[in-house]
């Protein structure tokens, strides 16, 4: 009779083999008992033993390869959390495209006390404050304007200013909404700073250097005759001017290297700013390093020009 352990242990192997394709074929994880069933407990546990399959979270595995990807972890945490449990902070601002930083920790709420020490990369709280969940990208995250506030309080407030303008750019999220929602956080962090900035955005505050521009540099009330985000049509074009005194055709742009830098936004910028001079504007032009770091510089070249097309009307 012939032995058929040669055959029952290449078959073990190619269950093992085709294990490992699964779970290297991308960043994701999955349960144990998902796993066992579709291949076998032995197939597993031999990958286990070997340390191509790792734990991820209790029950949760993934391979080796992709043990710190932040999507691998995100499938783990959904996999592994039950109703009431869902992903907030960084990671949920992710999911919900507010944000493209991506998190160094996964933060998670919950309704009620897990009563267990998650891995350094995952933080729980535990909320009494009312809200939704919703399901994208296969995990369950709060919704968005909880997500922005917890945010909020988890981030310095350098980033916490340039994280809440960009969440509200992604017009997923609405400042008003936030204004109203803000008050249900008793422990909010800088909650007046946070009103204060929604309260300029809803003006036409639209990026972190228009940001630092009302409130360190043109914050005086000689530049209250300037409106914001102002839509004009030029040369056949529409244009959104950062700052318009309308009564002296003044125009103040600021321009960040991330978008001004490059060969063709500088032509762009030459064209547009001829097509808005065709209408009677001038514009002035202010880079980052300007405004961070000659403030008072800036504040004079505006107030010399509108005094002197003052003169001229």
């Amino acid at each position: 009779m012939p032995c058929l352990l040669p055959y029952f242990e290449l078959m073990a192997k190619k269950t093992r083999d085709t294990l490992r394709e699964l779970l290297e074929s991308e960043p994701t994880s999955w349960h144990r008992d998902d796993l066992a069933h579709r291949f076998s407990h032995y197939a597993l546990d031999s990958l286990i033993k070997q340390g191509t399959a790792v734990r991820i979270l209790p029950a949760i595995y993934a391979a080796r390869k992709w043990r710190v990807s932040h999507p691998a972890r995100l499938s783990a945490v959904s996999l592994w959390a039950h109703n009431g449990v869902a992903v907030t902070g960084l990671a949920g601002a992710r999911l919900w495209r507010l944000s493209d930083q991506l998190p160094s920790r996964i933060d998670v709420i919950c309704r009620q006390p897990l009563h267990i020490t998650g891995p350094t990369w995952m933080r729980i709280h535990t909320t009494t404050i009312p809200g939704q969940s919703f399901i994208v990208g296969g995990v369950r995250v709060q919704d968005p304007e909880d997500v922005v506030l917890r945010t909020w309080n988890t981030l310095d407030p350098d980033d916490a200013v340039g994280f809440l303008i960009d969440a509200i750019r992604s017009g997923h999220v609405a400042a008003g909404k936030l204004i109203a929602r803000q008050h249900q956080y008793p422990r909010l962090k800088r909650r007046r700073a946070l009103i204060d900035l929604l309260a300029l955005m809803e003006r036409g505050i639209d990026s972190y250097l228009e940001y630092l521009a009302a409130t360190t540099v043109f914050d005086n009330p000689e530049f209250a005759d300037f409106e914001r985000q102002v839509r004009i049509s030029a040369g056949g074009q529409r244009y959104i001017l950062d700052m318009l005194d309308k009564a002296t055709k003044v125009a103040v742009e600021l321009d960040s290297s991330a978008h001004h830098s490059s060969d063709a936004a500088r032509r762009y910028d030459i064209e547009r700013d001829a097509n808005v001079a065709s209408m009677g504007i001038l514009t002035l032009r202010f880079t980052y390093e300007d405004i961070t770091r000659r403030a008072e510089w800036c504040r004079d070249k505006v107030r010399r020009t509108v005094a002197s097309r003052r003169v001229a009307l």
